[in-house]
């Protein structure tokens, strides 16, 4: 996939809320995870790295997948060191939509980037504020999640 085909991803239409001109070389497709979005931005002196979740059918909330690969072709959690600035995870669910940033030291406070303490995750799940009828689990992880979330539904 081309930076080109940037034009098809979903998950744009959000960050030109947030930034309304997004110039094509600050756009980065990965090459892993593409059914997620996958792409890196370097905007504003800052390195931002999206993805699109997926609603789940069985489960509350949506998932993505968030591991790349390492020398060795292994899909590996992100290492803290080459993390990016802000995490953003997309989510985009018929009338619902919004982003979370998730800035780079939260990502190594709660585990989910590798770092000393904690060997990362290949994958999460979040909870906008619209998911309700929670699990005890679930609650929690929404309750921290909220701070970093941006409800855009309104906004069309």
């Amino acid at each position: 996939m081309t930076n080109s085909d940037v034009t098809k991803y979903k998950s744009l239409s959000l960050f030109k809320k947030t930034f309304p001109y997004i110039p094509n070389e600050a756009i980065e497709i990965e090459i892993w995870n593409t059914e997620y979005e996958a792409m890196n931005l370097y905007m504003n002196g800052k390195y931002y790295k999206s993805r699109l979740a997926k609603k789940t059918p069985k489960k509350a909330g949506y998932f993505v997948a968030i591991w790349h690969k390492n020398p060795e072709n292994k899909n590996v959690p992100f290492k803290y060191e080459e993390s990016p600035d802000i995490l953003v995870i997309n989510v985009i669910d018929n009338n619902h939509k919004g982003q979370f940033k998730f800035p780079k030291d939260m990502l190594r406070n709660k585990g989910i980037v590798q770092s000393q303490n904690y060997k990362g995750k290949m994958a999460l799940r979040v909870y906008p504020d619209w998911e309700q009828q929670l699990n005890k689990t679930a609650l929690a992880t929404q309750k921290w999640q909220s701070k970093y979330f941006e409800d855009l539904s309104d906004d069309d």
